[in-house]
């Protein structure tokens, strides 16, 4: 399938590759329309993350990149965007190196499409990096476009009333009033490409502890963080935090209790619908089945209408998928689960791109789809762990 868009504007493009890159993602592949209950979930226990995300440096190399940006002589909006996504290019080949994980861009380099400030922008702002959590990249180089067009005007009409001397200083950042203080980062060197790594210096992660402590305090990884609770790298699975619920506080327990609650009842589903996908025949999908059956009966009083409230779901077809899948599981009616697993495939994709539909005619080669939903631990934990390592809580 080609896709392709009228290229009105650069955030018209950054919106469609957004949408377009979200379906490369790690088992982002959204088969049966669970996708916000996922990502609720996972921005009340990793808020500011995201399953693209590789490395915390970003965090802070994304904002040292828009500084340089926005201190260069007066452009448009759409050439300081531009500007910046050549910066980021360049930084590719000075982060590579033996051993070096997590380099956006590694790989396909200068064609890369979605760049850093893409991927972390929202974290930056979630963070309170950058302090000014509405608005978008675009937005704000239009903003700064335009205080520095007003600076100039006043200039050429004579009416700064400047003295020889301050005519003579540095006016890379005289623009920088106090209206314009968006940035919250640690100090950096004008040389910092010198020696620029993915590792976070002490400094750097010490800034970016506070930060997440400050801004998402009630969070999983805020939690983390203020606990210095290193353990946390080490558990594989989202359901291995069982283990770690005695260090929760109430709150996460019982959000945690019901995340993986959700977890073990979607993830039925998702088993079914691979299991219809391959004609019944797949050995694995069916182990799988047989395992996660032997628990229906829990799965099948699952709280809904709880998880609903906690995440404020509103959708009323998902809902009522939902609640008819679990009636079904109630009932142990699995022809009926089937039913409204294909049901919902076309409801969310039409009959004709509804793979349930036909599956004698798909080639079913492997699991297609979501698996047992992770929200984003992996990820969190790469980013804890460039934590900790920065401040030398951890050996590298």
């Amino acid at each position: 399938m080609e896709l392709g868009w009228i290229d009105f504007s650069k955030a018209h493009k950054s919106k469609v590759l957004s949408v377009i890159n979200l379906l490369t993602e790690p088992g982002a592949v959204d088969e049966l329309g669970v996708g916000t209950i996922r990502d609720g979930f996972s921005d009340l226990f990793f808020p500011g993350t995201s399953t693209i995300q590789t490395r915390a440096k970003y965090f802070l190399l994304v904002p040292y990149l828009m500084i340089e940006v926005e201190n260069e002589p007066l452009r448009t909006p759409d050439k300081m965007m531009m500007r910046l996504h050549q910066k980021e290019l360049e930084v590719i080949d000075l982060l590579k190196g033996p051993g070096v994980q997590g380099v956006i861009g590694e790989v396909s380099g200068k064609k890369l499409q979605r760049k850093p400030s893409d991927i972390y922008w929202s974290g930056i702002r979630r963070f309170s990096i950058f302090k000014e959590g509405r608005m978008s990249i675009s937005d704000y180089f239009k903003f700064i476009h335009r205080m520095k067009s007003s600076r100039d005007r006043i200039r050429s009409l004579g009416n700064l009333n400047q003295t020889d001397d301050s005519n003579d200083r540095d006016d890379s950042s005289a623009y920088m009033g106090d209206y314009l203080e968006f940035w919250n980062y640690p100090p950096r060197k004008k040389n910092f490409r010198d020696q620029l790594t993915m590792e976070l210096t002490k400094e750097e992660a010490v800034f970016l502890k506070e930060q997440i402590t400050t801004s998402v305090p009630d969070s999983l990884l805020g939690h983390v963080l203020q606990g210095n609770h290193r353990s946390f790298l080490e558990y594989r699975y989202f359901d291995d935090l069982m283990d770690f619920i005695p260090l929760m506080p109430d709150r996460l327990k019982a959000d945690y209790i019901m995340a993986k609650g959700f977890a073990d009842f979607i993830e039925g589903a998702h088993i079914r619908y691979n299991m219809i996908l391959s004609g019944y025949q797949d050995t694995n999908v069916m182990e799988d089945w047989e395992r996660w059956v032997r628990d229906i009966s829990q799965h099948g009083n699952y709280d809904l209408e709880a998880m609903f409230f906690r995440l404020e779901i509103k959708n009323r077809s998902q809902r009522q998928f939902l609640y008819h899948l679990k009636h079904a599981m109630r009932n142990r009616d699995y022809n009926e689960m089937d039913k409204l697993i294909r049901a919902r495939e076309v409801q969310l994709k039409g009959r004709k791109r509804a793979k349930s539909q036909d599956p004698d005619e798909y080639n079913y080669k492997k699991w297609v789809g979501i698996r047992k939903l992770q929200y984003r631990l992996p990820n969190a934990q790469q980013i804890l762990k460039d934590l900790f390592e920065g401040m030398g809580e951890i050996n590298v």
